[in-house]
């Protein structure tokens, strides 16, 4: 079995072939269980990164109650994050492309409306933007 530290290496190659000119921070955190903690701004999608990432994870679980046994497991963490200007933009576009009837009328609006809000999100997640800027300002 690989090492958590190997196993990290591997990661960061993988993604550099799978997104060329997107940067990811891959760090590792080692106890009773490792962890891989991925980090990257805008770029490609939570899903899209987890095709990648995902078979790296190792995690054993009882057979017969289904509870994570502890010890020896390999978890990964995804953050993905986004600059403001990468947020902002795709506010704007929700709110030109999106046309729900609700109690606000015609035009969505996401700061004032937790249904607008998880639609926007859900879209935002799910879209590939253009790679960060390096030191870009975050959410």
């Amino acid at each position: 079995m690989m090492d958590v530290k190997e196993v990290a290496k591997e990661i960061r190659r993988e993604l550099k072939k799978r997104f060329p000119g997107y940067q990811f921070s891959v760090r590792i955190d080692r106890g009773v269980d490792s962890a891989i903690y991925i980090r990257w701004t805008d770029g490609p999608t939570e899903e899209a990164v987890k095709e990648v990432v995902w078979r790296y994870r190792k995690v054993d679980y009882d057979p017969y109650s289904g509870e994570i046994l502890t010890g020896g497991n390999r978890y990964i963490f995804l953050n993905r994050k986004y600059t403001e200007k990468a947020f902002n933009e795709a506010l704007k576009r929700f709110k030109r492309e999106w046309r729900v009837n609700h109690k606000h009328g015609e035009v969505p609006d996401p700061e004032h409306c937790g249904e607008c809000n998880w639609m926007f999100l859900k879209e935002l997640s799910e879209t590939t933007l253009p790679p960060a800027p390096v030191k870009a300002g975050v959410y």
